[in-house]
């Protein structure tokens, strides 16, 4: 099951406050990973886009499967300010 990175930016702020540097931790971990790996995420999300539409599936399930242009540098920006904000 894919993670769901989703949500507002004041509940990450909630669970980072809530988990302590932990979690500070792990979201810098994602947030670094991301943005180290924009490049091959994107690429990834192109293959799985394409292998959708070779299969055949409904425009509606391609389109929320594609990833908008910036998804991925929004998810490690709101990451590091998240992580600044906390702490």
């Amino acid at each position: 099951m894919p993670l769901n990175v989703g949500g507002s930016p004041s509940y990450w702020l909630t669970i980072v406050l809530s988990f302590g540097c932990c979690c500070k931790r792990i979201l810098l971990g994602v947030a670094n990973a991301s943005e180290e790996n924009e490049d091959l995420i994107r690429t990834q999300n192109e293959a799985d886009v394409a292998t959708t539409q070779d299969a055949g599936y409904e425009k509606s399930l391609v389109s929320r499967l594609t990833l908008k242009p910036g998804k991925v540098a929004l998810v490690y920006i709101s990451a590091y300010i998240i992580t600044t904000i906390a702490y």
